[in-house]
């Protein structure tokens, strides 16, 4: 199993392999159009081998997987994948998809989340750059835990990725989103050329 954000190959040869890339700007809403045709959003996955996190729901498909961190009682989740499977319009903008994507994640209409959804506040990044995604920010009084979904839709690619965060109600989940993203390296994509 090659892990995301990784090189990938069908034949297994040098010369197949296809290298991830950060990307050399911000990607806002409005840019989506200008990633290179044919490229695929990735997950790095900086917690493969990191003790402290317990690898937790991979998905057959091998497109969601999560973490466990025993330090913090979080929880993180990572899907990557096309968004026609997830039956998002592609002719649609990428907030717009990235608000159905959100939705479709969460089991909920986008009507239902609209009022929720917010832009900007758990972002993903790409090396130094930020990728703007869509987010809902919310609480399970009876699971006593608080929680972030973020998803990002590149229509343009026909590709989406989605992120969570849930923690222990004490922790603010922002602010864990944030360290994560900081101090471990999560919540960031790199992009495959076409292959």
């Amino acid at each position: 199993m090659v892990l995301a954000g990784c090189t990938s190959s069908t034949t297994g040869t040098t010369s197949d392999l296809r290298t991830a890339s950060a990307l050399s700007a911000d990607l806002g809403f409005d840019d989506g159009a200008d990633l290179a045709a044919g490229s695929e959003p990735q997950w790095s996955d900086p917690f493969a081998s990191d003790s402290s996190f317990t690898a937790v729901a991979i998905s057959d498909d091998g497109d969601s997987w999560g973490y466990a961190d025993a330090d913090t009682s979080c929880t993180l989740g990572f899907w990557q994948g096309g968004l026609t499977d997830s039956n998002i319009d592609l002719s649609a903008s990428d907030i717009d998809a990235s608000d159905a994507l959100l939705a479709a994640t969460t089991g909920s209409a986008v009507a239902d989340i609209s009022d929720y959804t917010e832009s900007d506040i758990a972002d993903f990044v790409s090396g130094t750059s930020l990728i703007s995604a869509r987010s809902v920010l919310g609480a399970d009084s009876d699971a006593g835990t608080t929680y972030v979904v973020s998803a990002r839709a590149f229509t343009a690619l026909d590709q989406g990725l989605v992120a969570s965060l849930t923690c222990p109600s004490a922790t603010d989940v922002l602010d864990q989103w944030q360290t994560y993203l900081e101090n471990d390296g999560a919540f960031a994509a790199y992009f495959l050329p076409s292959s």
